[in-house]
């Protein structure tokens, strides 16, 4: 009844000792016969142990619609930190009318701090905690956005697997049950509201992208994960900066707790000043130029927005995994048909160095975690697909890049021999790349060792490794901790 929220509102004031919580409860009192009504609040840590309570209680007869509102505090809170630790308490709220319970509701929350520095990235808790994020569009084949709850599990599976510890839910809100699991694995979300490409300036215009944004924060206030609302994804025509600067004031007034954002691909648009923080989507080594044109860009960006700090809210190129070549030069024009996984992966690896190198980059977001349907494209192998994701559109490919963050990102150890799709060789000799986050790497191919590799952070080559006519087994050895984590292909030279 209250733009389809849970009616109970949890607001935080996190420090070192105590978090200071207040809970806004709203009420409907039906016939407004009853004389007075009380909300209880009770705070259960994880082990479901009472650590506050407050109850507050109102004359309600002849009112129809009341709110309580409850003050608690939480001596030495278990914070909410990230994949690290997403701790989570429960607010269990009590409607009554005297001793008598008229109903119950509970809202899973988390405790934290956050905010960006304009030279240090994001701040969690007060500790620098870049985001390394991918974006996520939740279609499937067969399915649109039908999906079920164990195709919300695999996606996040997937992309826990990868390392990742954000999330841009673009370009709509996403169902309840996915901020809820972004909760419980201490994904950052940055959520958004589906106004992208064009604004029309009218006054129905604007309240319906009021509402959607009210509809939005309502639904997920409580949901710790939710960092910041998007206001917009890539307006690049008219202006737009009444109706963005009206959206910034709901989202202020509904969740002043909150930073807001949007996703910009124009330069020194009017808007770009408005949010708290900003964001930008760009395609260096895809759509323009060369993936080493990253650097100068975010720090081009990060001028024009006042030095306050920037993220990349999208970057990437496309992918078709059975396209291949060695060259390691740029592909043909992007919007043609061919795709080579080696390319995508390629201007991954130096577009995100970028990216890490850049202390006033809060965060970065892949675009995108999956590929997605796209109905106005016709490239790659698909029609009406955007091939631009790190795992194929129905969950089962894992591409070179997939394996190339994961290096970078994930704790678990990683050996992956990249190219291993392209088996049908024609060159005797050939570079070969391991992504790895092991402390040493041996390759073989057909059981003699190549030697000592090229060594870029996660990124190993070996130059002119030789082949043989007929088939080649390649094998990668990573030595970590004292174990020993292998990979395997084979190609074959005509």
């Amino acid at each position: 009844m209250d733009y389809a929220s849970s009616g109970v509102y949890v607001s935080q004031q996190v420090g070192e000792r105590r978090a200071d919580l207040s809970v806004v409860t709203k009420v409907d009192n039906g016939l407004k016969r009853v004389k007075e009504l009380s909300v209880k609040t009770d705070v259960f840590d994880a082990a479901g142990k009472l650590v506050a309570t407050a109850t507050t209680s109102q004359a309600a007869e002849g009112q129809a619609r009341l709110d309580f509102t409850n003050r608690l505090t939480v001596d030495n809170p278990m914070l909410w930190d990230g994949r690290k630790s997403p701790y989570l308490y429960r607010v269990f709220v009590e409607l009554k009318r005297g001793k008598e319970v008229l109903d119950t509701l509970s809202q899973y929350v988390g405790l934290r701090s956050f905010r960006v520095d304009a030279e240090k990235g994001f701040i969690l808790n007060g500790k620098p905690y870049k985001i390394k994020g991918v974006n996520r569009h939740q279609d499937r084949p067969d399915k649109g956005w039908a999906i079920s709850s164990a195709d919300h599990r695999e996606d996040m599976s997937l992309i826990k697997e990868i390392g990742a510890n954000g999330i841009r839910l673009a370009h709509y809100p996403h169902s309840d049950e996915f901020y809820t699991l972004c909760d419980r694995e201490g994904m950052l979300v940055w959520a958004e509201i589906p106004l992208v490409g064009k604004a029309l300036d009218t006054p129905e215009f604007t309240e319906n992208m009021k509402t959607e944004l009210t509809e939005l924060i309502r639904q997920n206030f409580n949901h710790p994960s939710i960092f910041c609302w998007s206001l917009c994804n890539e307006l690049s025509k008219g202006d737009v900066k009444g109706l963005i600067s009206e959206l910034n004031d709901v989202s202020h007034r509904e969740d002043p707790g909150r930073l807001t954002v949007l996703a910009a691909n124009v330069e020194k648009r009017p808007e770009n000043a408005v949010p708290d923080i900003m964001a930008f989507n760009t395609y260096p080594g895809w759509y323009w130029a060369e993936p080493s044109e990253m650097k100068s860009t975010l720090e081009r960006w990060n001028r024009q927005c006042g030095n306050k700090g920037i993220a990349v809210s999208e970057y990437g190129a496309g992918a078709n995994v059975w396209h291949h070549w060695q060259t390691g030069k740029k592909t043909p024009k992007a919007d043609g048909v061919f795709h080579p996984e080696e390319w995508q992966a390629t201007v991954h690896e130096q577009t995100y160095d970028a990216i890490k190198r850049s202390g006033f980059a809060w965060g970065s977001f892949v675009w995108n975690m999956f590929d997605f349907a796209s109905a106005s494209r016709n490239e790659g192998d698909m029609p009406g697909m955007n091939d631009k994701g790190l795992v194929s559109y129905d969950r089962k490919i894992r591409k070179d890049a997939f394996y190339f963050y994961q290096s970078e990102w994930s704790e678990e150890p990683v050996v992956h021999i990249a190219s291993r799709r392209d088996v049908a060789r024609r060159d005797s000799l050939t570079d070969v790349k391991v992504y790895t986050n092991c402390e040493t790497v041996r390759l073989k191919v057909n059981g003699k060792d190549c030697g000592s590799p090229e060594r870029n952070g996660s990124i190993c080559i070996w130059r002119k490794v030789g082949l043989k006519h007929g088939e080649n087994q390649v094998e990668a050895f990573g030595q970590r901790g004292g174990q020993e984590f292998s990979d395997c292909c084979k190609w074959v030279l005509f």
